[in-house]
């Protein structure tokens, strides 16, 4: 089974906020409003023992998981934040992300999230 159909059968949907690229005004950067939220479907599970071991310091299971979808999520920029995602009445900030081409010659996106402790809610 492909990870496509893995998707399609057993991904939930979950909203992705993305904000635009911000500015630079006078030499400081100013960062520009959040894009309309965006629905994906994704599979989200918690890391595997081994990821488990390679979490940065101050990391831990119940705050970091990893998740499946065709939607290419994006990191930290040098002039942009990193996606949220809103899942489980939390939001969830990426990462990372790997892009993996399938057989089917559409990409996948494997991506680590980590849920935000500064008392962030949905948007």
């Amino acid at each position: 089974m492909s990870l496509r159909n893995v998707i399609d059968r057993h991904g939930i949907s979950c909203k992705v906020i993305r904000q635009a690229v911000g500015t630079y005004t006078d030499g400081r950067f100013v960062p520009a409003a959040n894009q309309p939220k965006v629905t994906i479907t994704a599979v989200i599970q918690p890391l595997s023992g081994r990821e488990l071991e390679a979490l940065p310091e101050g990391q831990s299971a119940e705050d970091t998981r990893v998740v499946f979808t065709e939607y290419k999520l994006v990191t930290r920029t040098p002039t942009s934040s990193p996606d949220q995602i809103e899942y489980d009445g939390e939001l969830w900030r990426v990462y990372q992300v790997e892009r993996w081409d399938g057989l089917s010659g559409s990409p996948h996106y494997i991506a680590r999230i980590v849920r935000q402790t500064n008392g962030s809610a949905p948007v």
